[in-house]
């Protein structure tokens, strides 16, 4: 089979300002002077290495995106940002390694425009001060790869680099020689115990520019036949701030299983530089039962009913809010 794959693109364009209205109505070509023809240009390419049957080695160099589907339109009125799925090729392709339940790696963030980096200054005639503005500014991936792979012995691995910079309207080729990078890094380690049912792994992402460095243990353990599972990820920042994931899932019999999911975010906890985390100073306690027919009873094909209390609060212990929820089909 076929081990490289390299699939380069390329796109030119010209935008021509003729029909413009006239700024001078006695100079008849008076929009060349604010409106002047627009060239554009781009070239990029991406490679792929199979390394073996369970590795693979990707690079990516100034990719375009313009085809990915575009995210829904979104009126958010919250103090919370909303939450993207990935939708890029790149970033889709063989990242489950990277997938942990406190999610410190979210790919969106790469890529995603850079809050009021940019800035322009007015000048004010009437006090004679000057007025600055502060605006949000595109970025261009300059490069990104990735190997991904699994051992004969269950351990699984991935690693993720990419380099981003400032899309100040320029040319690629200024951009990606001279532009102002940013350099993310994401490294996982996976190691699988019990005949691939249970693993314990450890992971780390860092935002270069930001200087902010998360670092994550994480694991499951499926015991008794499966009867009890438990699950957990610790993480810490690089500032010192902590936050802690733990369930313990229970189905001793068939048709009855229940779980216990616990969440804790300290005050100041804060890995949005490369992760996603939707609020910090915030704890969360999830209790739930559920049953279920193994077999039809009467004229019942199958039936489920799931009951489950949810109790929330931030650190200094202010109640956010209960609820209890029954969900039955």
């Amino acid at each position: 089979p076929a081990k490289f794959n390299f699939k380069p693109y390329t796109m030119a364009g010209l935008t021509n300002y003729s029909d413009i209205r006239l700024t001078d109505y006695e100079e008849p070509k008076s929009w060349g002077l604010n409106y002047t023809d627009q060239s554009r240009n781009n070239l990029g390419m991406d490679i792929e290495y199979r390394i073996n049957t369970n590795s693979r080695l990707t690079f990516t160099i100034n990719p375009d995106y313009g085809q990915v589907e575009s995210d829904p339109a979104e009126i958010n009125l919250t103090a919370f940002e909303t939450y993207f799925h990935e939708k890029r090729p790149f970033f889709l392709k063989d990242v489950d390694i990277f997938e942990t339940p406190l999610n410190i790696f979210y790919s969106r963030r790469i890529g995603e425009k850079i809050w009021g980096e940019g800035m322009k200054i007015y000048e004010n005639t009437s006090n004679g001060n000057n007025d600055t503005l502060y605006y949000d500014m595109p970025v261009i991936i300059k490069g990104a790869s990735k190997i991904t792979g699994k051992t004969n012995k269950g351990l699984s691995y991935g690693v993720l680099g990419a380099v981003t910079s400032l899309y100040d309207s320029s040319g690629w080729s200024n951009q990606l020689l001279k532009g102002k990078n940013r350099n993310f890094f994401v490294s996982r380690i996976k190691q699988d115990f019990f005949a691939g049912n249970s693993f314990i792994g450890f992971m780390s992402t860092s935002s270069v520019i930001d200087s902010a460095h998360t670092f994550s243990i994480d694991g499951l353990a499926n015991i008794f036949d499966n009867k009890i599972g438990i699950d957990g990820q610790i993480i810490m920042t690089s500032d010192e701030h902590k936050g802690i994931y733990s369930s313990i899932s229970f189905s001793p019999l068939g048709f009855f299983s229940g779980w216990i999911d616990y969440y804790k975010y300290d005050k100041n906890l804060n890995f949005n530089n490369l992760g996603y985390l939707w609020r910090n100073d915030y704890s969360q306690t999830k209790m739930g039962m559920k049953f279920q027919t193994l077999d039809p009873w009467h004229f019942v094909r199958g039936g489920t009913v799931i009951i489950e209390g949810n109790m929330e609060q931030n650190i200094d212990g202010l109640d956010l809010g209960k609820t209890i929820e029954l969900n039955y089909d």
